[in-house]
């Protein structure tokens, strides 16, 4: 399950390659383009801290990497673990809210929500 690979990420020791390989996965899968092609070093992830019910964490494309078209080269990455309803539609609501305010920024980013 995701949400147990993911749980064990700690931002002080060095990214497991599991974490890499189903973060490459899922950028893969959703976003096409350079991220089919992507070996493990040339993936950046980084947790983003303070969420209390989801793991959420900023994927981006090495500078080296190509793009092949205009699939987005960062993303945020969320891992949903909460199952109250309640919570997960204000917090998607919310998620989708800053996925407007991140495209104005910026038509080269993603946002990827995994239960």
């Amino acid at each position: 399950m995701l949400q147990e690979v993911f749980s064990k990420f700690d931002a002080t020791k060095k990214i497991s390659s599991e974490i890499l390989s189903r973060t490459r996965y899922l950028c893969a899968k959703y976003l096409g383009g350079a991220w089919n092609r992507l070996r493990l070093d040339q993936l950046r992830l980084k947790a983003i801290t303070g969420g209390m019910s989801n793991l959420l964490f900023f994927v981006e494309l090495d500078p080296e990497v190509v793009s092949i078209g205009k699939e987005a080269r960062q993303a945020l990455l969320r891992i949903q673990c909460q199952t109250d309803l309640d919570q997960l539609l204000t917090e998607s609501v919310v998620f989708t809210l800053l996925s407007g305010k991140l495209r104005m920024i910026s038509d080269r980013f993603a946002l990827l929500v995994v239960n």
